[in-house]
């Protein structure tokens, strides 16, 4: 697939989800990610590839709670960038929640 095809491709999936969210402001303040996070694929994306529980890093906040998310191997090679709604994806921690603010 050539990367114009890709990106028309991927810019009318990013608009399909924005089009099927329905905004709530006070659990879009609540579950706020910050780009650069780590979340956890909550169901299988089987058109890309992709597998429940495969962990990916936040890279862009496209609307309230619909996130860019990029799946990488282990040396950094990115295998799927994928639009992901709230019920799609689950934030990790790497601290005890002790330490959380």
């Amino acid at each position: 697939m050539n990367a114009i095809l890709m990106s028309r491709t991927r810019k009318q999936a990013v608009t399909n989800i924005l089009l099927s969210v329905n905004y709530d402001e006070e659990k879009d303040t609540a579950m706020n990610i910050a780009l650069l996070s780590v979340v956890a694929l909550l169901e299988d994306l089987s058109a890309q590839g992709l597998v429940r529980g495969q962990v990916g890093t936040v890279l862009e906040n496209w609307a309230p709670d619909v996130y860019e998310v990029e799946f990488s191997d282990e040396s950094g090679r990115s295998y799927a960038t994928v639009a992901l709604k709230a019920n799609q994806r689950m934030l990790l921690h790497h601290e005890p929640a002790l330490h959380r603010h």
